[in-house]
């Protein structure tokens, strides 16, 4: 053997392929393995007991899901059925099954699939790949246009009722668990993690930079803008609590039957504290999951910027009445807590959509094969749109103040 030749490592069949299936079915014995579905990193099983196995190695003999990443981080497009373009939070890097079996674990099944296993490494996983063994949750994601207002209120009441657990610095549920208690709420600054994103696609994919300068340029002065909302100079400091990180209508889950479709225009609060929605929603995907504002969450699904499947179009007024559902859930389920300000929440929001639309416009631009992709368009449009409506917005602060790392805060010249 030639000195300088690295031994053969075994090469992990793709997690989407026949032999991987039958890599699952050895590991769990008494089930019938199925593929579910693939995303960039990650692929899942319906891991079912098989009809003639009564007793499988499965909790209450259940249908469970297991999750694996791809051995690649980076995995090619053979790897995974072709058109799927799912959003990274680029200035947030971590080991995602790390955090999703933190949060899974602090969340221990409400509001959240339950989990039974995790496997942290490939050499203590029986397939090879780390992996989660989870609850299975039936539904069906359902396309941004046939959601409805009595849906966007139910996902309100169910982010509400998610956001329940406190006391942890912001950041990663995986770091949060060895860190000291801290209060429920905190300072920070946008401006800074928008930095943050910007300085990983200036080292990964410079070139997205320059095809959205104008876009880039304009989200710094909106994000500037509603600094002190997050920093505490104006309103009441950001609650942090434990939030999904990605809970866009692909991670929503509904079962049948939904609500009867209606219009978008209008979201009232309903007078019933107790009111029940016709349907109740579940969400998935958990990897993304951190201690954070919970703007951050309620910034995700619905608003005036929006293409893809990821995005449900709703007006800011329209916004701005889901949000007081929010509020209102929030009040009835944690009565002795400090209320949210419904005005100071909007404005973090206002700030969290600029980072989180232009990051995965960023994204897009850095994925899609072709300039044409209609999600990228879209959301390249609506952005554009909506950020040179903020030229108006009403708000006392030097943005001048705020440190990026080029220090440009100019806006889209409209």
């Amino acid at each position: 053997m030639n000195p300088h030749t690295q031994p053969s490592r075994a090469v992990t069949p793709p997690p989407t392929s026949p032999e991987f299936t039958r890599t699952i079915a050895a590991a769990f014995p008494g089930t019938s393995p199925s593929l579910l579905g693939a995303g960039e990193a990650f692929a899942a099983w319906l891991l079912a007991p098989t009809p003639r196995n009564q007793t499988t190695n499965q909790p209450n003999n259940q249908p469970t899901a297991a999750r694996a990443p791809y051995p690649n981080a980076s995995p090619s497009p053979g790897n995974r059925p072709t058109g799927q373009v799912l959003r990274v939070q680029a200035g947030e890097g971590r080991c995602p099954l790390t955090a999703e079996a933190a949060a899974l674990k602090l969340l221990d099944g409400k509001g959240a699939p339950a989990l039974h296993e995790y496997r942290e490494t490939s050499a203590t996983s029986e397939i090879g790949l780390p992996y989660l063994r989870l609850d299975y949750v039936p539904g069906r994601v359902l396309p941004p246009q046939s959601w409805n207002r009595e849906m966007l209120a139910a996902y309100m009441r169910m982010l509400a009722a998610l956001h329940h657990i406190t006391g942890a610095p912001r950041g990663g549920a995986d770091v949060a668990a060895d860190a000291p208690p801290a209060p429920e709420h905190q300072p920070y600054s946008l401006a800074a993690a928008f930095a943050e994103s910007l300085t990983y696609w200036e080292s990964t994919h410079p070139q997205v930079l320059r095809e959205n300068a104008p876009i880039i340029s304009t989200a710094k002065w909106v994000i500037a803008s509603s600094e002190p909302y997050f920093t505490g100079e104006r309103g009441p400091l950001p609650r942090i609590a434990l939030c999904h990180g990605d809970a866009c209508a692909t991670n929503v889950l509904w079962p049948d039957p939904t609500p009867a479709e209606t219009t978008l225009s209008s979201v009232s609060v309903p007078e019933q504290a107790d009111h029940v929605p016709p349907c109740t929603p579940a969400l998935i995907d958990f990897e993304w999951a951190m201690f954070d504002d919970v703007a951050r969450d309620l910034a995700i699904l619905a608003g005036p910027v929006y293409g893809g499947p990821w995005y449900v179009p709703l007006p800011w007024e329209s916004l701005a009445e889901l949000v007081g559902v929010y509020v209102a859930e929030s009040r009835r389920l944690r009565p002795d807590d400090e209320p949210e300000d419904a005005a100071a929440l909007m404005a973090r929001i206002r700030g969290r959509l600029a980072l989180e639309r232009t990051d995965m416009l960023l994204h897009l631009s850095a994925k899609a094969e072709s300039p044409a992709n209609p999600a990228l368009i879209t959301l390249r449009r609506t952005l554009y749109s909506w950020l040179a409506e903020q030229e108006d917005y009403d708000i006392s602060y030097d943005v001048e103040q705020v440190a990026f790392t080029d220090k440009t805060t100019t806006r889209l010249a409209i």
